[in-house]
């Protein structure tokens, strides 16, 4: 078997950290959310999916539909914060039940969910600032249409 050596996708330690994400539309904001990297590629996550389906399978089997599911399995994947979730009380604690019920219960947490799970699902969103890599200026940029050949003629 062989075994190859690829890039890193993304930086592993920030995406188990995980980033707070913003969402507005149109100028309303619903809140800041804390999420880690939901990469269904990374055997991190492949692990994290097993002991998630192993612990709360008797939950899983009482969800009514297929999208509670998805979003059951994001929140406690992905999720572990938030800002700014009011309910007529004041702010409300993040924890995971409840976030489950935000993100079911109305359009509104359906569509944070999507944009949630686009912003999770992003890797660009977990690379390291020193992985940021701007393209070369235009002076610096390689012609290719150049060959070898010219290129040791100078």
């Amino acid at each position: 078997m062989v075994n190859f050596v690829t890039p890193s996708r993304y930086d592993q330690t920030l995406a188990d950290k995980g980033v707070s994400v913003a969402i507005d539309e149109n100028g309303v904001y619903y809140g800041t959310f804390d999420v880690k990297c939901y990469d269904p590629y990374s055997p991190f996550f492949k692990v994290a999916r097993e002991r998630y389906q192993r612990t709360h399978k008797a939950t899983i089997k009482l969800l009514k539909t297929d999208q509670e599911k998805v979003i059951h399995q994001f929140v406690h994947l992905a999720m572990f914060g938030w800002k700014d979730i009011n309910d007529e009380n004041g702010p409300v604690a993040f924890n995971k039940d409840v976030a489950f019920e935000f993100l079911t219960q109305t359009e509104i947490g359906l569509f944070v969910f999507s944009e949630l799970v686009s912003q999770a699902s992003d890797i660009d969103n977990f690379k390291a600032e020193e992985e940021l890599v701007d393209a070369p200026d235009e002076d610096d940029a390689v012609d290719p249409m150049i060959d070898a050949g010219d290129i040791a003629k100078n």
